[in-house]
């Protein structure tokens, strides 16, 4: 499971983008918290260059720039658009997932991480000291982030987000962000 401090930071995170996350996932078949781990972990809790100066919470490219968005919001709803849209994605099952688990394999086997172009990774890990293969890269993904998964559906009750649960996903957050 992630640490305290991981899950300190996801909630704190969700506490000041969780609002825009609900808005931009409303009818949308993404999980929540999917949508939280994945932009807190890859902008460092909303802390990243591209995160602060660009609104760009997933490293999302324009070209072989960095793309920039307006406002937060506008990066959570391509992104939620992106997974949903994308056959890439559709057809690896994003958006017929039942549980965050099956949404973020699905994420993962749609190739949407490549573990070759991974500055973080430990030196003996990068390419050309190792060579990953397409399904390598998925199961480093997949198993990095079910641990962040594992720890933040401990706190985090949202789940879908629709005309008839919006409410509630607000109050939910609301009350997870109290926690921090």
């Amino acid at each position: 499971m992630a640490s305290q401090a991981v899950i300190n930071g996801m909630l704190s995170f969700a506490k000041k983008y969780g609002v825009d996350m609900i808005a931009a996932l409303n009818n949308s078949p993404i999980f929540f918290a999917v949508m939280l781990v994945q932009g807190s972990n890859e902008s460092g809790y909303g802390t990243s260059y591209s995160a602060v100066h660009r609104n760009n919470f997933f490293g999302i490219m324009e070209g072989k720039k960095k793309r920039v968005f307006n406002t937060p919001q506008d990066c959570f709803a391509f992104y939620a658009n992106l997974l949903t849209s994308s056959p890439v994605y559709v057809n690896a099952g994003v958006t017929t997932a039942t549980d965050p688990y099956a949404q973020m394999r699905a994420i993962a086997n749609a190739g949407y991480y490549d573990a070759n172009t991974d500055d973080t990774l430990p030196v003996s890990q990068k390419t050309p000291n190792k060579i990953w293969t397409a399904q390598q890269s998925a199961d480093h993904y997949f198993s990095t982030n079910k641990i962040f998964l594992d720890g933040i559906l401990l706190s985090v009750k949202i789940g879908r987000i629709n005309s008839s649960t919006i409410a509630q996903a607000k109050t939910s957050l609301v009350n997870i962000t109290s926690l921090v």
